[in-house]
């Protein structure tokens, strides 16, 4: 019968009297009926074909159905055969549920992922009742589960069961038949293998819907209007898109619980809904889940079967994008990071490149790089490998916590990456291998603000270290003097071996050039921006010459010379250079790369202090929100776009968006093992500023006087930044009418600045300037 053909709704069905048809399928309609005795409103369900096996399979399906009295699966209450007209019609008539859709429920109660999952681990464990005695669901979606008023979800339509007996398996449908919706489908459902669809096919499908109910999308794109072809071939070809990219708070432990019960392969995942309901109590409860994030060794055989292509090529992209995210931010991260040295063994060589191919599965080289890597889960998946396999050669193991370590501090993630340096550093093989370890510990101590901690490591280095090391070395200590305020000897030390690595290694050395834009760095803050803009034009020329305008490291080099245009008050050469790298980077890495996202802040910052920051607001939002679904919120670099997008939002004129932003940064900071180090210190002022802004004057002035007590135990008086500081804080006082204090730590303040970085610098004139200020309102009062 279809529906051309469907007679119109009946009054009556045997006893039941029709009121509304609720739906139909591909078996029956389903009509809200009334039944009298007893007095009730039922959901009756007739068949809209005929067959020689009609009856046959409806009494299975009243046995199937007549098994599961459970509170979480809509009820059979009887089930019959009527004439209607001159045929007969079998019916089953179910209990009726009124309610809402999953979807509908939880944006009702607007409820948390936890409670969404709580509801989840209810319909798992429904439908994990039925398994047992031998019913697979296998059209297991949204459509199919209400809630209802009491917040209880019901699990509905067991009618296209697969019912397997002890015996032998029996289909309610036909041997061969397609079950189910495909966007819920398992691969053995899409495939139509009938004999291996199991209760395993019933755990796939509640991993996508609840996939969809965190999320609001489904892990697949595009399946909901695809073909049953089309859903196979993408199934083949692609993974599902992580869980914590939609929702940053996944991330961890509720990302690998619902990617294990969508693995592909049935053996891997959830044996039963059981399993998964009890992974999510113990998610809830903030207990160790029994889920695993899937072995180095089985992605990459899913990798190699799914792409031809070598991983080896694909290794060498991504590890150069987590270079150039490293560099934008600091300018000046080493490429010696990020390879393996030349004096190492070949042998070792290939046994590192074979592990770290292996790291790369879960993002699909075939796709744009921005939409598909998710570098931190593959960083963490690798760790998890290389601490178990203690089969690794010693040499080997040193080398991977070497190229590791230094990926984790280019991602801001400072602790686990300096902890894996020391792990390679007790393997180290030989002198040289150590000396090199040491460099990079003590870069990377650099870079997360442990200045003291880098200098120690600088003094352990041998004294058989190669020329190459010792201008490593050098290197490194400018970057020390340089944070640490000694401006005057930075600028000193790096010209010299900067002149030293020309010399040396040539102009067009990665560690040459890299040295060239942290000169570039240091010279800005000495206002000697003639020099600076020589130098940075000069290493992005070469990269070019080198690389291409369209390499990641050139853009990134021309990215260092956009940012220092603002401080030469070319604003417009600014926007302009930052536009054409915003487009490249879009082209070559794609819209939501890392690189890209911190491009577009950076675009940002330049409309803000062109005074046109309403151009920039959309901009920072789009590159921090990216950044943050990709790596979250503790990351270092999303921090650095955070601070970012407060200072764009604030000069846009939204203080209270500015102040909350920093308030995080500020709670942060204060929350880390060690209290807040010496990068955090920004965040206080900018919070501070925000503050009074606002008016909120003595809620400013306690933030001033933490950041000055954190500042005067992590920096000296004479510290560029210590001065910056106490002026802003000066400025809050005059606000709250303590012009008197005010003037006293301005007239510091305004001689260090002057000292630094000379009276006729913007930010001399500023602090001078409200000295000036302040003594004249005094004098008036």
């Amino acid at each position: 019968m279809n529906e051309s053909s469907a007679p119109s709704t009946p009054e009556r069905i045997g006893p039941y009297r029709i009121l509304r048809e609720l739906g139909r399928g591909g078996m029956g309609r389903v009509f809200l009926a009334e039944q009298l005795e007893p007095h009730r409103q039922v959901a009756l369900k007739v068949l809209s074909s005929a067959g020689h096996d009609l009856e046959r399979r409806f009494r299975r399906e009243t046995e199937v159905l007549a098994s599961l009295e459970h509170p979480n699966i809509a009820r059979l209450y009887e089930a019959g055969i009527a004439t209607v007209g001159a045929v007969d019609v079998p019916y089953l008539a179910m209990a009726y549920v009124e309610g809402s859709t999953l979807a509908e429920h939880a944006r009702g109660q607007a409820l948390s992922p936890q409670q969404k999952l709580a509801l989840i681990a209810k319909i798992a464990r429904a439908v994990h009742f039925a398994h047992p005695r031998g019913v697979i669901h296998r059209d297991l979606k949204p459509a199919n589960i209400l809630v209802d008023r009491h917040g209880e979800p019901r699990v509905l339509d067991f009618g296209v069961a697969r019912v397997v007996t002890e015996d032998s398996a029996t289909r309610v449908t036909h041997a061969g038949e397609i079950i189910g919706t495909v966007p819920y489908m398992s691969w053995e459902q899409l495939l139509g293998d009938t004999a291996v669809a199991d209760p395993r096919s019933d755990v796939y499908s509640l991993g996508v819907i609840a996939y969809e109910l965190l999320t609001g999308s489904l892990p697949y794109d595009g399946l909901e209007t695809g073909t049953l072809v089309s859903a196979i071939e993408k199934l083949s070809k692609s993974t599902p898109q992580r869980l914590s990219a939609q929702l940053p708070s996944a991330r961890g432990d509720m990302d690998t619980l619902i990617h294990k019960a969508l693995e592909q392969d049935a053996n891997r995942r959830y044996q039963s809904a059981a399993e998964f309901a009890d992974d999510i109590d113990r998610l809830l409860d903030r207990r160790p889940i029994q889920a695993r994030p899937p072995s180095i060794g089985y992605v990459t055989g899913l990798f190699v079967r799914r792409h031809k292509i070598t991983a080896g090529a694909a290794l060498a992209v991504v590890l150069s994008l987590v270079v150039a995210t490293a560099v934008s931010v600091r300018f000046a991260v080493s490429e010696a990071q990020a390879r393996i040295n030349a004096e190492e063994r070949l042998a070792e060589r290939e046994a590192v490149n074979d592990f770290l191919n292996q790291m790369l599965i879960s993002a699909d080289p075939e796709q744009s790089l921005g939409e598909r890597l998710s570098v931190v889960d593959v960083l963490d998946v690798a760790r998890a490998e290389f601490a178990s396999d203690q089969t690794l050669a010693a040499g080997v193991r040193a080398q991977l916590g070497r190229t590791l370590g230094n990926t984790y501090v280019a991602l801001g993630r400072y602790d686990v990456g300096i902890e894996l340096l020391d792990l390679a550093l007790s393997l180290a093989p030989d002198s040289a291998a150590r000396d090199s370890l040491l460099l990079d510990k003590a870069e990377s101590e650099v870079t997360a603000a442990r200045l003291d901690d880098a200098t120690q490591t600088l003094a352990a280095l041998s004294v058989n270290a190669t020329a190459t090391q010792l201008i490593r070395a050098d290197f490194t200590r400018g970057r020390i003097d340089l944070e640490a305020g000694r401006s005057d000897e930075s600028v000193a030390e790096l010209r010299a071996v900067y002149a030293t690595a020309r010399d040396r290694l040539g102009p067009d050395d990665d560690l040459t050039l890299g040295i060239g834009q942290q000169l570039m760095v240091a010279l800005v803050r000495m206002g000697e921006n003639d020099e600076s803009l020589q130098v940075g034009i000069d290493v992005a020329q070469r990269l070019e010459a080198r690389l291409g305008r369209d390499n990641p490291r050139t853009v990134v080099a021309w990215d260092g010379v956009a940012l220092n245009y603002p401080d030469q008050a070319k604003f417009d050469e600014a926007i302009a250079l930052l536009n054409d790298n915003l487009d490249i980077y879009k082209r070559v890495l794609g819209e939501e790369h890392p690189q890209t996202s911190m491009t577009r802040a950076s675009l940002a910052a330049a409309y803000a202090i062109a005074e046109r920051p309403k151009e920039g607001v959309d901009l920072v939002v789009r590159g921090h929100e990216a950044l943050r679904a990709q790596l979250g919120d503790e990351a270092e670099v999303v921090r650095t776009l955070a601070s970012l997008r407060a200072y764009v939002v604030s000069e846009a004129g939204d203080y209270a968006q500015a102040a909350e932003i920093n308030r995080q940064l500020v709670a942060q900071g204060e929350a880390k093992p060690d209290g807040p180090e010496i990068n955090d210190l920004v965040d206080f002022n900018n919070l501070g500023n925000n503050l009074r802004k606002l008016g909120e004057t003595r809620a400013a002035i306690a933030v001033f006087e933490r950041l000055i007590e954190l500042a005067a135990d992590k920096l000296s008086r004479e510290h560029l930044h210590y001065a910056l500081f106490a002026g802003n804080y000066a400025s809050a006082l005059r606000a709250d009418g303590q012009t008197a204090r005010a003037v006293d730590i301005l007239e510091q303040s305004c001689a260090t600045v002057a000292a630094n970085l000379g009276e006729t610098h913007p930010r001399a004139i500023a602090v001078c300037g409200n000295l000036e200020e302040a003594r004249a309102q005094l004098s008036s009062g």
